[in-house]
């Protein structure tokens, strides 16, 4: 996914992002427990997941890479 005008991207293959941006959603996913399939759209967490993602090439810590 990429952000225009400052083409600030979120890589899904890379691994923990797809975890990172289901976190921020976690909020609006507990407001239907009883409802199996939510769609949400994901442009309300970019910034978070974005400012949230490690450094380029930080390793992950054990606890942070369990979550």
């Amino acid at each position: 996914m990429v952000r225009l005008p400052d083409r600030e991207y979120l890589n899904l293959h890379e691994p923990g992002t797809a975890r990172r941006l289901l976190h921020a959603a976690a909020p609006a996913l507990d407001r239907h427990p009883a409802v199996r399939d939510v769609e949400v759209d994901g442009w309300p967490y970019f910034d978070r997941v974005v400012d949230g993602r490690p450094a380029a090439g930080a390793q992950l810590s054990p606890a942070s890479a369990s979550r």
